[in-house]
């Protein structure tokens, strides 16, 4: 009995590791094509302000043409009636662009996550995020060479589940 225990042990932290090393290769490929870039830990916690002399209008064209394919997103444009783009994801994240405001000829965007679901304190799918962030700076820096992009830790609260 004590050896079955022993082994059933040992395959669980086997397949453990496996699905460990096989995340870590995913990531590792991604980054490599460029889809993806090595982020602080936690930065789905983190909003991202964009300035740039692109307009709204300009941005949402961006999307437009954008495929989002490791991302997996449904996009609604205006959203809440203001300048918005909702981003949906099937990965169980939602992300929101702002165009927040215009001065002279620059433009302030906020980018953030205002729902993600969690396991065991990760989201799902950190990878989809990362490359979604990955492709809206990409978006940023074709119409605007110059655009700035400044981080700023959100105030978050989670709900942890035990079981």
């Amino acid at each position: 009995m004590t050896w079955l225990i022993i082994l059933i042990i040992v395959a669980v932290v086997g397949i453990g590791i496996a699905v460990g090393v096989s995340n870590a290769k995913k990531t590792d490929q991604m980054a490599r094509e460029g889809k993806i870039i090595q982020r602080q830990m936690s930065f789905w916690e983190s909003a991202e302000y964009f300035t740039t002399t692109a307009t709204y209008e300009q941005v949402k064209a961006a999307v437009k043409n954008n495929s989002f394919s490791d991302s997996s997103v449904e996009i609604y444009y205006n959203a809440g009636g203001k300048q918005a783009i909702v981003f949906k994801s099937s990965h169980s994240w939602n992300a929101e662009l702002d165009c927040l405001e215009t001065q002279g000829d620059k433009n302030k965007f906020k980018l953030y996550f205002p729902v993600w679901k969690t396991h065991r304190g990760m989201p799902y799918d950190v990878n989809s995020m990362n490359a979604f962030v990955t492709t809206i700076e990409k978006i940023f820096l074709s119409l605007d060479s110059a655009t700035t992009v400044e981080n700023r830790k959100m105030d978050v609260s989670t709900k942890t589940k035990f079981f």
